[in-house]
Formats: C-alpha cells, sequence, structure tokens
C-alpha cells in the first residue's frame, strides 16, 4: 500500500531544473545509483525537489537500502521549503509513525499546507481524515478509553466533522475521561450547532453562562492543548474578558507570535499589562521585553528593569535572568556582575535555563563571582538539558578542547549536534568540522558540507569559508 501511494505522487515533482531533469531522466531509466548521487547533491544544495526525491528512494530502497528515518529526515527538508509533495510524504509519515514518531496533529497541519497548493492526494487526505479519527475515536470510548477518543474527537472536530464535535462537547458535558467543563462543551456545541446539528443546540439550552471560574480551567485546559491555536484565541478571549489575568496573558502570547491571529504587538502590550496589572509574574516579564527592545512603544530600559523586578519579585524565573543580564551588559543599571550573578542564581534556581546558562559564563570568566570552572560545567550542564543552546555549544568546547573535563571528541560531537538541531550555527558549524577531518566520528565530507550550508545559512561566517572550501 506504501509503494502504491509513492507511485502515485511521481507525477506532483514536476521538474523546472536541467540538473535535476537529469537525475530524474535516470530514475526514470532505473539507472538508481547515478539517480542517487544527483539527488544527493541537489539535496544537500537545498534543491526542495531533489529532496522529496531521495527521501522517495529511502523510502522504496532504490539504489540504497531502505531507510524510513533517513526518508523522514530529506521529506522534512522538502516540506519545511514549502514544496507539496514533500509536505504530503512527511504527513504520511507523522500519520502511520514511519521514520518518525507518530503525531496525528503534525501530519494534519502538513496534509493541509500540501492540500493548500493543490495536492489532489492531500486533499483527498484531508477529506478521508475527519471520519477516520471520528471512527477510532468511536472505538476507543466504546472500549472505555476515554482519553484518547476524546483527543481523537478533538482532532476531528477541528477539521469541521460535525459528529465530531457533537461528541467531544458531550465528553465535556458528561466528564467522560476529562473533568467535566461546560466552558468546553459549550465551545464544541456551538460549532455542531452552527452545521445544523438539532441535538447540540438543544443541549446547549442546559448549559449555563460562562462564569469567572470556568474562565480559569479555559486558561488551564488550553495550556494543555497549545496547538489548536485559533481555537485558544477565542477561549482565552473568553476567559480574559471573564476577569481571568491568565486568560490575558494567554492572549497576548498568541498576538506577539502571530499564532492563530494576525500579530499585533500594540494589542500584546495590552493584554501583558492587563496581565501584569492583575499579578501574573510572567506578564511583566513580558512586557518588560517590549520596552527593553523598543518594540510597539518607545525603548526605555529603566521600564524594563522595573518590570523584571516584579516579575521576579512575583517568581518569574525569565524575569530575574533578564534583569541579570541588564546588569550584566550595564543596561539601564550601572554593570554589577555581583548584582547579576545573585539574580542568575535565582533565575537558574527557578529552572531558567538562559539564567544557568549567564550564570555559567560568570564563573567561567571570574566575573561577580569566584572563577570556577568546575561550577560553570554544571551550569552549562544544566543550561544544556534545559535546551538552551548556548550552553550545549560552550559544554562541547570545553569536552574537545579537555578543559575541566576529560578530552572527549564524541561527547562534544554529542553536545555541538543538540545545539545544532537547536538552531545554534556554531554547534553546526564546529560538527561539520568533526566530520571534516573525522574527529571523534566517521569522516563523512558530504555530511559536513550538509552542516557547513546550514550553519552558513543561519549567519555563521566561518561556516560560510568552510563550505566553500569542500566545493
Amino acid at each position: 500500500m506504501r509503494n502504491i501511494v509513492f507511485a502515485l505522487v511521481i507525477t506532483l515533482t514536476l521538474s523546472f531544473s536541467a540538473t535535476f531533469d537529469e537525475a530524474e531522466i535516470e530514475y526514470q531509466k532505473g539507472n538508481f545509483d547515478k539517480a542517487f548521487s544527483l539527488f544527493e547533491k541537489l539535496s544537500i544544495q537545498g534543491n526542495s525537489m531533489a529532496q522529496q526525491r531521495f527521501g522517495s528512494m529511502y523510502y522504496m530502497g532504490h539504489g540504497v537500502k531502505k531507510d524510513y528515518e533517513k526518508s523522514s529526515y530529506w521529506f522534512e527538508k522538502s516540506a519545511n521549503q514549502g514544496n507539496m509533495a514533500g509536505e504530503y510524504f512527511m504527513a504520511y509519515n507523522y500519520e502511520k509513525g514511519i521514520g518518525v514518531k507518530q503525531d496525528i496533529d503534525k501530519a494534519i497541519d502538513l496534509y493541509s499546507k500540501s492540500a493548500i497548493k493543490g495536492n489532489p492526494l492531500a486533499l483527498h487526505r484531508v477529506s478521508q481524515l475527519p471520519q477516520e479519527l471520528s471512527n477510532k475515536a468511536t472505538e476507543h470510548f466504546e472500549n472505555g478509553d476515554y482519553s484518547i477518543a476524546l483527543d481523537l474527537f478533538e482532532k476531528a472536530a477541528l477539521l469541521q466533522h460535525r459528529d465530531s464535535q457533537y461528541n467531544a462537547g458531550m465528553m465535556y458535558y458528561k466528564g467522560y475521561g476529562v473533568t467535566k467543563d461546560n466552558v468546553l462543551a459549550s465551545y464544541w456545541l456551538e460549532k455542531a450547532a452552527s452545521q445544523g446539528d438539532n441535538e447540540a443546540k438543544e443541549l446547549l439550552k442546559d448549559i449555563n453562562q460562562l462564569n469567572i471560574k470556568e474562565a480559569k480551567k479555559i486558561s488551564a485546559k488550553l495550556q494543555e492543548n497549545s496547538s489548536k491555536t485559533e481555537e485558544n484565541k477565542l477561549l482565552y478571549k473568553k476567559a480574559c474578558d471573564g476577569g481571568d489575568v491568565k486568560g490575558c496573558f494567554n492572549l497576548g502570547t498568541l498576538y506577539e507570535k502571530g499564532e492563530g491571529v494576525e500579530k499585533d504587538f500594540s494589542k500584546a502590550i495590552q493584554l501583558y499589562k492587563k496581565a501584569c496589572d492583575g499579578g501574573v509574574a510572567n506578564g511583566c516579564a513580558n512586557l518588560g521585553v517590549f520596552y527593553e527592545k523598543g518594540i510597539g512603544l518607545t525603548q526605555n530600559f529603566s521600564k524594563s528593569n522595573e518590570l523584571y523586578k516584579k516579575a521576579c519579585d512575583g517568581g518569574d524565573a525569565q524575569g530575574c535572568a533578564n534583569i541579570g543580564l541588564l546588569y550584566c551588559n550595564g543596561k539601564g543599571v550601572t554593570q554589577d556582575f555581583s548584582k547579576a550573578s545573585q539574580l542568575l542564581k535565582k533565575a537558574c534556581d527557578g529552572g531558567n535555563a538562559n539564567g544557568c546558562y549567564n550564570l555559567g559564563v560568570l564563573y567561567a570568566n571570574g566575573e561577580g563571582v569566584a572563577k570556577d570552572l568546575s561550577k560553570a560545567i554544571q551550569l552549562y550542564k544544566k543550561a544544556c538539558d534545559g535546551d538552551n543552546t548556548d550552553g550545549c555549544y560552550n559544554l562541547g568546547i570545553l569536552y574537545a578542547n579537555g578543559k575541566g573535563v576529560t578530552k572527549d571528541f564524541s561527547k562534544a560531537n554529542e553536545l555541538y549536534k543538540k545545539a545544532c538541531d537547536g538552531g545554534e550555527a556554531k554547534g553546526c558549524n564546529n560538527l561539520g568540522v568533526s566530520y571534516d577531518n573525522g574527529r571523534g566520528v566517521e569522516r563523512d565530507l558530504a555530511k559536513a558540507k550538509e552542516l557547513y550550508k546550514r550553519a552558513c545559512n543561519n549567519g555563521s561566517k566561518s561556516a560560510c569559508d568552510n563550505f566553500k572550501s569542500l566545493n
């Protein structure tokens, strides 16, 4: 069945490049080894059509041993560039859990993106998915697996499946597998009623209006379902209007990031101010960032410091980290490394990875604290474990040079990779150097070039020079 799907989509990868045409001709002739080599070069160069075809070859085992993980890697590369065939194939792999962890939400998102571009197979799949999800949800419901059933009903409901909208509403209303929640019940039942579901209309008559307590339940629920941005916007607004300042904060984050709404810094600022005035500490921290960066209002370090302090005093670790960094750099305050170290320690102890990283730098340099490389290493590790890419990169440098730790290129590469995967260009470049020279890994010039190019595209001049040296 998988082979049939891929055969059907071959027609989607129309070529507009002579070089791609050359590779495609070899593929159609059955010269898979030659085609594989050509598609590989084009894929590393960033050709989205070649990346999709290259992924297909790994999937089908044409010219190479079947490798679903590598097929997904290249499909995702292609999809990230907006290639509709790449989006379709990556969606399929996410739907079935082929080469990646199964993720229906990501599958739906990619099918939808591909369908919008006119991919007929994606359009067909999008039309089929809601009913299939609903059928699976019903099976789980009948077996008493209410939590799984609700999740599937909601996924289908987001795709405008009326029966699923009604069923999701009923589950919230009755409390099947979830705490009873008339607010979310009303939300889904209103969706079903708007599509003509008379049972939903009748049930809505029995559900009370929102109150502040229910509004707070909305925010808590939405924290667990942050991917549903459009639905979140409506519910956060109801929460905010109902007096739940946490809802105001959450709505502000959507406007700041442009998730489910048009990006609007002015609205984000107003909502963060309302949240901050209402005692939401991270609302103060986020508002402080706008003042520090001068986004949507006049830059004012004094105001940002005031807000960061309020956030920090209110228990927000990011607020402590932000004001600590300002003391490090002397922005809006007299530079004071000792004060900075105290604030960064508070941030780090509160679980803020950025605070741990910056405190590690102070220990490494002996600024505001006694120089202690061992302490810096501990803090870099804590930062890295919290997904701070700078922490991973700095720790990798120490392992590569054997400073404070036993020299270990393999460990260094592992840390560079984590930094690189998190978007740190220096991590990608250093990992590329390792592959270039066979340091801690088997030498692989193709992999080195791919990493150099990735780092170069993210702004690393050294990586750009390294990439040119291999061409």
